[in-house]
Order: C-alpha cells, then structure tokens, then sequence
C-alpha cells in the first residue's frame, strides 16, 4: 500500500529549538583544541554568532567559577580515579582553586592518584573533564551548587 500524501511530520508544541545552544552543547564536548580552531573560523566568519555560542558554552575551566562550597559539592560527586585524571591536562590557575578547596590530606591523596595514574590518552581526559562538567550541569539543574 503506498501513500502518495507522506505522513504529516508533528511538532512538538511549546518547544523552541534553540540552534546557538545545540552548537554550544556540541563544542562543550570536542577537544578542546578542534573546539578552539572551529570557534575562530566561525568568528572570521560571523562574530556575533560566535559570541552568542560562546556565552552558552559551559567548559571544564568554568568550573573554577564555581563558588568554593558549590565546587566542594561538586567534588564529592566525583570518583577519585575521575578528578586524577581530569588534572593531567589543566592551567595552574584550575589545579591552585582545586587544592584551594581540598584538605591538605585529600591534596595530598589526590596527588598521589594523578602520579600512580601515569601517562593517559588525551581523549580519556577530555572525556573525565567532559563527565565532570555533566555532574556540574547536573547539580546547577538541581540547585544544589551556583556560581559565584
């Protein structure tokens, strides 16, 4: 049996597609160096948009712009084994607010699990860095951490 009138496609009522944050979502979970190179093209391109992408992006460096009880909160949903290898690829400015908010002994500890951990793939630690943002959004869904 075929049709010659193809089914009518239903929207979604009350739902807005918002493209400039889908582009956002997608960038928040590249490299972060084929992620940098895409946004400078498109900012050669149309800087407007690139500055609307850019404002609704959420990236693993945000974080640090947690409050100190919203990233302690934060830390405790993260497995040790995560948060270690999150650390191998950040700015000194990241690892001082990240041991700023630990104890001397969890500094310590986690110290230890990022050298036991030894050399890893970059892709293993985009993809920590990337689940730690995931928990972040998460959490802000929630109410349960904010940023400064």
């Amino acid at each position: 049996m075929s049709s010659k009138n193809p089914p009518k496609s239903k929207k979604p009522t009350g739902q807005k597609f918002d493209g400039i944050r889908s582009v956002a979502e997608m960038l928040n979970v590249m490299e972060p160096a084929a992620r940098n190179k895409l946004l400078a093209q498109l900012n050669e391109k149309d800087p407007k948009v690139t500055t609307a992408i850019r404002d609704k992006m959420f990236v693993f460096q945000d974080l640090t712009r947690l409050s100190p009880r919203s990233f302690q909160t934060l830390l405790k949903e993260i497995p040790p084994r995560k948060l270690a290898l999150s650390l191998r690829n950040v700015s000194e400015e990241f690892r001082a607010f990240l041991f700023k908010n630990l104890s001397q002994r969890a500094a310590e500890h986690l110290q230890e699990e990022v050298v036991a951990l030894g050399p890893q793939k970059l892709s293993e630690v985009t993809s920590a860095q990337n689940e730690m943002v995931q928990i972040a959004r998460r959490l802000i869904a929630e109410g349960k951490i904010q940023f400064d």
